[in-house]
């Protein structure tokens, strides 16, 4: 074999070792976005499953974004004052730095990652009231809202999340009554009930931003019946301690 063909040959070989790795990194369903459905879903690279969302074009994480997910973009996370661990939802998180998350993502994985627009977002939610039906107060395990929990929480806790609902609303801070979810600040993204869809902690939890700047969901902080309807969006963040986003996929 002369030498023109001993270096076609390895450089041959060396594209098909590449294309074969490149076919192992493949997500779980191959690639094909449009066969994706709740029981196989869509997984990338950093192990976040994506569900279809009826009447739209876009596949939605399953959960908030994490924290060890948003320090793998090499971003710098500003933690709040209370305890969480990676599998929390990254909060503190300003509108600008979940884009450029987002943006980061689709770089890494070859498609389009944005934040949902508010109609997909509300899209997720469906018909009803709430996430979890018509109903009021939230049917058990429903997500990480402001309960009862709170009566029991140590008192310096109690005090400083009084202090602070005060210092920006006034008044009392509202709990829900008969309501109880155990957890006082944020909860794993993958805990609590999982609706119709497949999906984890759309209401309650943290904020979660769209695209049009607007806030969706409600967050651990709030017990207020109206602010945590599917329709309600926050034009601003009242905190950023409890501000997050989820991404969705474009199909």
């Amino acid at each position: 074999m002369n030498m023109y063909w001993k270096i076609h040959v390895t450089l041959l070989g060396a594209i098909c070792a590449s294309l074969t790795l490149t076919q192992c990194q493949q997500p779980s369903d191959g690639g094909r976005l449009s066969e994706v459905t709740r029981e196989n879903p869509h997984i990338n690279s950093l192990g976040m499953k994506f569900v279809p969302i009826p009447g739209t074009h876009i596949l939605m994480c399953t959960t908030e974004t994490r924290v060890a997910e948003f320090q793998a973009a090499g971003f710098t996370y500003n933690p709040p004052w209370y305890p969480q661990g990676g599998n929390h939802p990254a909060v503190n998180i300003q509108w600008s730095e979940a884009k450029n998350w987002c943006a980061w993502l689709s770089k890494k994985e070859g498609r389009t990652y944005r934040l949902p627009t508010e109609q997909e977002w509300n899209a997720a939610t469906g018909p009803f009231s709430y996430t979890w039906g018509d109903n009021w107060p939230p049917a058990y395990k429903a997500g990480n809202f402001a309960g009862q929990e709170w009566r029991t929480a140590p008192a310096v806790d109690l005090q400083q999340m009084k202090e602070l609902w005060k210092s920006k609303v006034g008044g009392q801070w509202s709990l829900i009554k008969d309501y109880h979810d155990y957890q006082l600040y944020t909860a794993e993204v993958s805990s609590g009930q999982v609706d119709g869809l497949g999906l984890h902690h759309l209401s309650g939890n943290v904020w979660e931003w769209c695209e049009s700047q607007v806030l969706k969901g409600g967050s651990w902080v709030d017990g207020d019946r109206e602010v945590l309807k599917s329709r309600y969006a926050a034009s601003r963040p009242l905190y950023d301690f409890d501000n997050g986003f989820r991404c969705v996929l474009v199909k």
